[in-house]
C-alpha cells in the first residue's frame, strides 16, 4: 500500500482475510489477516473509495466511492467489478441487508439516506435531513437501522419496513462511527469534537473527542469516555467485552474494557452527567 493509506477494514466470515479501502488509488486491498501479506488487489473503478461491506452471504464487496458519487460492487471469487452503482453525492455508510435484496447508502453531502434495489441497481432517498449522514449500523431482528448524523449532531432512527426516521440521540460534536454490541442493547459513538477551524480539521481543535454509550431500548446515555484529539474508528470485540477506537490526530489507539450491560444499565448513567466538563482543555 506504498500508493496512500487504509481509510476502512472489513474481515471475511471466516476472520482469515480482511480488506482494507484506499481512498488515493480507488483500491481494496485483501490481506491474509494471519501473515499480514497482500493476496489480492481490487479495482473499484471510481474515486476516494471509503467505507466498504460484506454482503451476508460472504460473497460481494460494495465500496463507496466518495468522489465518485457511485458504489462499486466486486465478486469475491474472480476479483472482478461487477458495476458501479449511482448513488447520492459523497456516499460514505453503507449497509447490505440480510435478503442480499437492498444496499442502503448515507449520502454525506446533504444528509440523504437512499435505498438501492440491487436487481436493478435503481435507487431513491427515502430520507433527508440537509446534514451530513456518516455510518449505518442495523437491527434487522427489530427493523432498525442507526445513522450517524454528522452536522446535526445525531443518531437517527430508520425502520426498514416503514422508511420512518426518529432521532434517537443527542450526542457531541462531530459524531462519526457507530457500532453496535453483539447483544444489540448498546450504541457506541466516537465524536470527533470541534474542529479547529471551518475550513480546518487537520489541526487539533479546542476540546477532546468522546466515545458516548447509549441504551437501544431507551436511547439513554449510559456511560461517556473522554477521548484525545478526534476520535474517529471505532469497533467492538466479538464478545463484547473489548472496545477500541481511534484518536485520529494522535495516531492512537485507545482500548477499553466493556461492563455487562446489565452493569452499565445499573450504574446511573456512569459519567455522562460530569463528563462534558473535562471535554474542554
Amino acid at each position: 500500500m506504498e500508493n496512500g493509506g487504509g481509510v476502512e477494514i472489513i474481515f471475511s466470515l471466516d476472520g482469515q482475510k480482511a480488506y482494507v479501502s484506499q481512498m488515493e488509488t480507488a483500491q481494496v486491498f485483501e490481506i491474509d489477516a494471519k501473515t499480514k501479506e497482500v493476496t489480492r488487489v481490487f479495482n473499484t473503478g471510481s474515486a476516494w473509495t471509503k467505507v466498504l461491506e460484506l454482503s451476508k452471504d460472504g460473497k460481494t464487496i460494495f465500496a463507496s466511492n466518495w468522489s465518485g458519487n457511485d458504489v462499486s460492487e466486486i465478486d469475491l471469487a474472480t476479483g472482478g467489478l461487477i458495476r458501479r452503482i449511482p448513488t447520492v453525492r459523497t456516499p460514505r455508510g453503507l449497509y447490505a441487508t440480510n435478503d442480499g435484496k437492498t444496499l442502503y447508502v448515507a449520502g454525506y453531502d446533504k444528509g440523504e439516506m437512499q435505498k438501492i434495489d440491487l436487481a436493478t441497481g435503481k435507487g431513491e432517498v427515502v430520507y433527508k435531513t440537509g446534514g451530513a449522514m456518516r455510518h449505518i449500523v442495523t437491527d434487522e431482528d427489530k427493523k432498525t437501522m442507526y445513522i450517524s448524523d454528522m452536522a446535526n449532531a445525531a443518531v437517527l432512527t430508520m425502520n426498514l419496513e416503514t422508511n420512518a426516521v426518529q432521532r434517537f440521540a443527542d450526542t457531541d460534536v462531530n459524531p462519526n462511527t457507530i457500532a453496535l454490541s453483539p447483544d444489540k442493547k448498546v450504541l457506541f459513538v466516537s465524536c470527533r469534537g470541534t474542529n479547529y477551524s471551518l475550513e480546518n480539521y487537520y489541526v487539533p481543535g479546542p476540546d477532546w473527542g468522546s466515545v458516548l454509550l447509549f441504551d437501544t431500548e431507551t436511547g439513554k446515555m449510559l456511560d461517556a469516555i473522554v477521548g484525545g484529539n478526534q476520535p474517529t474508528a471505532l469497533a467492538i470485540s466479538p464478545d463484547g467485552t473489548r472496545l477500541v477506537f481511534s484518536d485520529f490526530l494522535d495516531n492512537r489507539l485507545e482500548i477499553f474494557e466493556v461492563p455487562s450491560y446489565e452493569t452499565l444499565k445499573g450504574g446511573n448513567g456512569g459519567r455522562s452527567l460530569v463528563y462534558k466538563q473535562e471535554l474542554i482543555k
